[in-house]
């Protein structure tokens, strides 16, 4: 959720306004999403070697239903009486969207990745793109998301992919966007990607839970952007 609004609150500054209204339904979205997958993968019997974020979702199940429940109606709320139509409309549309992630998550891990990817990227940048929808950041952006789920996807399962050339490349691509645009997006995509790939050449030095906490600061560039 802090990544979700951290980006969208960095884009409404470098590349077009964002209503705040918009920033808000997508971190209550987000968290929803996120809090709904860890109930979802804890529904059941307890298997051995559980992540600390699945041992406190099935922990505090019950509370944590509740909240998604209050959550839920002030998300809602909040969207009917302050976002535009046409981003509840784009909304709706994702839906389709939403459906197939939840169909790929058992049968295919990389199509899920991808699509986990494509919604969380979307979300943020949704308010961009209806207004104009030529934005070259959005689509490294769908990428570095998806990087970012693959990564730890393969940590999790011990899957020999090539992260390191992946988020290698994805720099590469991102800074020619840089330096074609100047635009402050692609620099923080590039430091994120550079940052992606100096995590997959240590990550097998550091503990499972560091990779995870690393993986997500990856993404935290705007952070020092906006303290340059």
């Amino acid at each position: 959720m802090l990544i979700a609004v951290l980006w969208q609150v960095f884009l409404s500054r470098t590349v077009a306004p964002v209503a705040w209204g918009s920033t808000f339904v997508l971190g209550l979205s987000v968290w929803l999403v996120y809090t709904a997958d860890r109930l979802r993968d804890t529904w059941g019997p307890e298997n051995g070697g559980e992540s600390p974020r699945h041992a406190f979702a099935r922990r505090y199940r019950w509370p944590l239903l509740a909240a998604m429940g209050m959550v839920l109606a002030a998300d809602v709320v909040t969207a009917i009486w302050w976002l535009p139509g046409r981003e509840l409309a784009a909304g709706a549309a994702m839906l389709p969207v939403v459906a197939a992630r939840v169909f790929a998550v058992r049968r295919y891990p990389a199509l899920k990745n991808f699509l986990t990817g494509l919604l969380f990227a979307a979300g943020i940048w949704m308010p961009i793109l209806l207004v104009d929808p030529w934005r070259p950041g959005f689509g490294l952006f769908v990428l570095l998301c998806t990087w970012n789920c693959a990564a730890i996807d393969a940590w999790e399962h011990a899957s020999p992919r090539p992260l390191a050339p992946a988020a290698a490349a994805l720099m590469v691509a991102a800074f020619g966007v840089f330096s074609f645009t100047h635009l402050g997006v692609a620099l923080a995509e590039t430091v994120s990607a550079g940052l992606c790939c100096a995590l997959a050449l240590v990550a097998p030095r550091l503990s499972a839970n560091h990779r995870r906490l690393a993986v997500d600061a990856c993404l935290l560039t705007p952070l020092l952007l906006h303290a340059g």
